[in-house]
């Protein structure tokens, strides 16, 4: 499954190009191509990308940019020049520290034919987005909204919108840290990018009128990733009106099972995320009801035997997370048995002779299937 804001290169093996065709490469340089023969460049250290001659490569599409890196001025200079990638990746967004990025990024603005923007920048302001908005393709855009991403250094504010709306065929964002961001940045962005498709994005100070915002204007929302212990029922059932909607993971401490009758009216919905407390037999109905549904989250509320009853023969469900400390082995056995789609299933760290169950039963099931396709 795609992760929220990832792109993900199919790598087939590693190989000598160009100017490398007779000797390695330089210090920090790895090649990669895909299986349509596409060139990926990893770059790490601090031997400069000039030495790279990456404008020497056929078929460059992507350059990737380690942390640990430190990108000068003539490093940016040179990576402008190279204006016929598609993407650019600075930095590994969540699992690593920012990259020191020294100089001005609107050098950036001149790669007319990139597709996307991942960057994780320290000290990262609202001006080194600007360039976001000279960038005519660019359909995802991922970026770290505070310097480190546990706490203190600069942030982004709700004035990062302005340039990012600028680049009307946006589709994705994906917004890591809190940063000083507020509902004003989610109504920017739901005015001003009419494609948007997607959204991923955890803030404190956001509402439920971020959640009305979205279900109002972003009327091609397919994909909501949000984050707020001020979300409430209410704004849930204004999020209900988003139909188009295919993916809602949704996190707020303040949500009840009162939400779940305004999620099912979502009926494209492929997968789901919901933090409720408890859940009733008629809540757990109404999401098994959903006949799209390909994962399911609800870790919070332990089910019983008698609700995940009722994903028995569950035509689309091919992964959940679940609270199964009160389920039996027997009975979640026999219900695995006739979901037909089902891959995995999670059933926390309080169950653990049941998930030993479940892991064995989905194996047989998978090797009774592949054997019956022979």
């Amino acid at each position: 499954m795609q992760t929220a804001g990832t792109i993900i290169f199919t790598i087939t093996f590693l190989i000598p190009l160009c100017a490398y065709s007779q000797s390695a490469a330089p210090p920090g340089f790895s090649f990669h191509r895909d299986s349509e023969n596409h060139v990926t460049v990893f770059y790490s250290g601090n031997s400069g990308l000039r030495n790279g001659k990456l404008s020497e490569l056929h078929r460059l599409r992507s350059v990737n940019i380690s942390y640990g890196t430190k990108l000068t001025s003539d490093d940016l200079a040179y990576l402008s020049t190279l204006v016929n990638l598609k993407g650019i990746r600075i930095g590994q967004e969540i699992f690593d520290s920012p990259i020191i990025i020294e100089g001005d990024l609107s050098k950036l603005g001149s790669m007319k034919s990139l597709e996307w923007v991942h960057l994780c920048k320290h000290d990262i302001k609202d001006s080194d987005l600007k360039f976001i908005a000279s960038l005519p393709k660019i359909t995802e855009l991922v970026f770290n909204a505070e310097s480190e991403l546990q706490s203190g250094g600069s942030a982004v504010s709700d004035l990062c919108a302005d340039y990012l709306c600028r680049a009307k065929t946006l589709e994705s964002i994906y917004v890591q840290g809190y940063g000083k961001l507020t509902d004003e940045f989610v109504l920017k962005i739901a005015d001003g990018l009419p494609n948007l498709k997607h959204l991923d994005l955890s803030c404190p100070n956001l509402t439920d009128k971020s959640l009305r915002f979205l279900a109002k204007r972003c009327k091609k929302l397919r994909w909501l990733n949000v984050h707020s212990n001020r979300f409430t029922d209410q704004g849930v059932q204004q999020l209900s009106t988003a139909e188009h909607l295919e993916i809602l993971w949704l996190d707020s401490n303040a949500l009840t099972e009162n939400c779940v009758e305004s999620v099912a009216a979502l009926q494209k919905l492929r997968q789901l995320k919901l933090t409720v407390p408890t859940i009733t037999d008629r809540g757990v109905q109404v999401l098994a009801n959903l006949g799209r549904l390909e994962l399911i989250i609800l870790r919070q509320p332990p089910l019983t035997d008698a609700q995940f009853r009722m994903f028995q023969n569950h035509p689309t469900l091919e992964s959940g997370f679940i609270n199964g400390e009160k389920m039996s082995i027997e009975s979640v056995i026999k219900v695995i048995d006739t979901i037909p789609n089902l891959r995995h299933l999670s059933v926390g760290t309080r169950a653990s002779d049941l998930q030993a169950a479940v892991n064995r039963a989905l194996a047989t099931k998978s090797h009774s299937q592949s054997a019956s396709k022979k």
